[in-house]
């Protein structure tokens, strides 16, 4: 209190004001009163060869005793022994203006002389992160200080520039909602008057960069309707295009989030695309207008590849980077809204600009993505893999863009590449998430929550433990849903939950109708929230609905899973959609094949040929799904154990467990319909019937034990309450590591010379898993 008001009453005699030599002796008898601390920090700093050995100790000796209070309620106990009014006031302005001159910001706004609006206090050079989150919080304390004095005693104008400041570090740790009350007070602080808020005499820049960052936080809390008015009043304002940029790619994504199922935002963006120089694009395209830019991109691009890309220079034409950025925006907005012959057309002009100008700039990846995009839902899985190379070497052209959380769009696009060639989804999750955490804190809600769901799909489709951790995960993305407005996201997530629940059996509420495959319970009641389902909720439900029923062996509920199935299109956006949906419709249609073969074999030869060109073509994904419906389609003890083994070598518990149990299955079903069976299946040979009439088991026994270890209770007790010999065998030690390892050995003839070196090895055997 004396350092603040000898500082900023220097001029005045005050008698308030405290010598420092005063003040040291109160300080003392507060540290021994205990009401404050004191902290003895020594600093050592490097000294030159020819120094002396006491000059060097002299220079690294330099103590400092920085004094705290021992608690918080010390503190406000403190400050409230001030009398209330204008001496509290000028306590707490004589505070601020001492942390804002530690902080170094009264210089730099000086400096600045109030007109670039350039206040970016977090750009500081040379300080490490624990002096840059000290002067953070000297900002953010001199900001709640100087809001709440009379604004008689304050600078607008200065105390408008720390807000600014303090609102942009706000928003950058994701707290929004902080931020925006700072923009706001920023903004009461400026004149009413739009023509002196707006002049170049009253600070511009720094007017254009506030509206621009209110317009970007209430987009990010979805308050559609303010950030529309804010992006209309630098429309109006604004002195020329380039000042619209920011403003132009906000008002786009706003106008797709407020009307996703109309057209408006798209007649609204191609205007803006239009301003920037972008010719003609119909607002309804057709194939045709999609082969017309088909054409122009093969007469560019000639013979060569797009790897020739990676060999440009970056670009630095201000006017050809604002009308890409912009295509870059309506391009992912058109991805969300599956605007399929508009997406085509917009990665093809990117990439066709690139090629004329003969240069790269950040948003190419994601145009290149969008191809490769393309050939999936072609099913031209070679040429799709080789865009992979191109995206990863564009993305390494911009080393800085990566560290600072940017091309994030590009970086979720090459994931979902790298997951048709050579990543297993339980690669994923963590780079999934990771993308999550940067697209949240920058403010893109609908990218973000979507990595985020498929994150969680790529941990069921990796057969992780189903434990309470992915339980605690999804409940927190709903929460993360709900806070942003995002409707569709939180259904699916509340979809999966109860999922998770009718696997594991866990959850306080009970069924109604005592089924394990109706999405009912704790988390999510179907009936009751299909009114607010979209279509992609309505595939969400079908999808994990026919997992529950291929789970838990229920065929009426396959059937009616596959016949809901049949009013959608298969969702190539999100691979882990695809991935579950062609697996389970596959392996349910198989399954259903003997009581309607026509019916239920397109479904399964559409699944058995699409994962056998991916496997055929080296997807790492596609060979266990592949060997599985190969078994199904073929049933054989040879086919199944193959399968097992591919399965468990990919560590997919939950497959392991399912062919386990329809090996089981096939083989209780041969035994007590003998011809019948072979003649179902015309390619099982008549003298490969099970020999013993308990081998199945075996194989129910190391079901069981699979479903376990992937934490499907709920699947345990039924398989226990179906067949009585399990009861027993529930509560059985597992078989260990080593056994397990030299049966293998045995079932595959390894020489007993390398017993030892396959012990050692990681273990990929399905029994080990338990």
């Amino acid at each position: 209190r004396g350092v603040s008001l000898q500082s900023f009453n220097n001029n005045n005699n005050n008698n308030k004001s405290l010598t420092f030599v005063e003040l040291e002796t109160l300080m003392r008898l507060a540290f021994k009163e205990g009401l404050i601390l004191k902290d003895v920090v020594t600093t050592t700093t490097s000294s030159g060869r020819n120094s002396s050995k006491k000059k060097r100790l002299k220079k690294s000796s330099r103590i400092k005793t920085p004094y705290r209070f021992a608690h918080d309620r010390i503190r406000e106990a403190a400050r409230a022994s001030i009398p209330a009014g204008e001496e509290r006031d000028l306590f707490l302005l004589g505070i601020s203006m001492v942390l804002l001159e530690r902080a170094g910001f009264l210089d730099e706004y000086h400096n600045n002389n109030n007109n670039t609006g350039n206040d970016d206090t977090s750009a500081a050079s040379s300080i490490n992160k624990e002096q840059e989150q000290q002067m953070n919080w000297m900002l953010f304390s001199a900001a709640g200080h100087l809001n709440a004095l009379p604004r008689s005693m304050t600078d607008d104008i200065l105390v408008a520039h720390l807000n600014l400041a303090v609102g942009k570090l706000a928003s950058n740790k994701g707290a929004f909602d902080e931020a925006l009350v700072y923009f706001q007070a920023a903004l009461e602080r400026l004149p009413t008057d739009p023509k002196l808020r707006w002049s170049k005499k009253h600070h511009y820049i720094f007017t254009l960069d506030l509206m621009n960052n209110l317009t970007e936080t209430a987009r990010s809390l979805g308050d559609f309707d303010g950030c529309m008015t804010h992006a209309q009043q630098i429309f109006a304002h604004a002195h020329c295009l380039e000042d619209k940029f920011r403003a132009q790619t906000v008002y786009i994504a706003v106008n797709f989030e407020a009307d996703r199922e109309g057209t408006l935002w798209i007649d609204r963006g191609l205007e803006i695309l239009a301003l920037h120089g972008m010719s003609r694009i119909p607002s309804d395209p057709s194939i045709g207008n999609v082969l017309q830019e088909v054409l122009k991109l093969k007469m560019t691009l000639g013979r060569k590849s797009l790897l020739c890309l990676t060999e440009y220079p970056v670009a630095t034409d201000p006017t050809l980077l604002a009308r890409i950025s912009i295509t870059k925006v309506f391009l992912i907005n058109a991805l969300l809204a599956k605007q399929d012959f508009l997406i085509a057309i917009l990665a093809h002009r990117m990439v066709v600009a690139a090629l004329k100008h003969k240069v790269v700039f950040m948003e190419l990846p994601v145009a290149v993505c969008v191809l490769q995009f393309i050939l999936w839902k072609l099913e031209q899985w070679k040429a799709s893999f080789s865009y992979t190379t191109t995206v990863s070497k564009l993305v390494d052209r911009f080393p800085e863009a990566r560290e600072e959380n940017e091309m994030l769009e590009a970086r979720v696009g090459l994931l979902h590449g790298s997951l048709y060639a050579h990543t297993m989804y339980r690669d994923s999750i963590e780079g999934y998430l990771e993308l999550n955490r940067a697209l949240i804190g920058r403010g893109e809600a609908d990218t973000g929550l979507g990595v985020a769901l498929a994150a969680v799909l790529a941990f069921f489709i990796a057969s992780l433990p189903l434990n309470a951790l992915i339980e605690n995960k999804i409940m927190l993305l709903e929460e993360m849903a709900s806070t942003f407005n995002r409707k569709t996201f939180f259904v699916s997530f509340q979809i999966y939950r109860q999922f998770l629940y009718n696997l594991t059996g866990r959850g306080s509420g009970v069924r109604t109708d005592g089924s394990h495959t109706t999405l009912n319970g704790d988390a999510f009641r179907e009936e009751e929230s299909l009114e607010r389902c979209d279509a992609d909720n309505i595939q969400d439900i079908c999808a994990h609905r026919l997992m529950l029923a291929v789970y838990f062996d229920d065929q009426p509920a396959m059937e009616k899973m596959l016949e809901r199935f049949e009013e959608y299109e298969v969702d190539v956006m999100y691979i882990e959609r695809q991935n579950i949906r062609l697996s389970y419709v596959g392996i349910a249609s198989m399954i259903l094949r003997k009581k309607n073969k026509k019916k239920h074999n397109k479904w399964a030869m559409i699944a058995l040929k699409f994962w056998g060109k991916m496997a055929k073509a080296g997807s790492v994904n596609a060979q266990p799904i592949h060997v599985c419906l190969e078994a199904l389609y073929k049933p054989s003890i040879a086919a199944y154990d193959k399968a097992i083994r591919v399965c468990g070598d990919a560590r997919l518990t939950n497959l392991v467990a399912l062919m386990s149990e329809r090996c089981a299955l096939w083989m209780l079903e041969f035994q007590l319909l003998g011809e019948k069976t072979v003649e179902r299946c015309s390619a099982l040979p008549a003298s490969e019937p099970p020999s013993g009439g308990d081998q199945y088991k075996d194989y129910l026994i190391q079901a069981m034990w699979s479903y376990h270890s992937w934490g499907a209770m709920a699947k345990v007790t039924q398989l226990a309450d179906r067949f009585e010999f399990l009861g027993a065998a529930v509560h059985d030690k597992p078989v260990s590591n080593r056994s397990s390892e030299l049966a293998k050995a045995a079932r595959i003839g390894v020489p007993r010379a390398r017993m030892s070196q396959i012990s050692n090895q990681p273990s990929s055997d399905f029994m080990s898993t338990s």
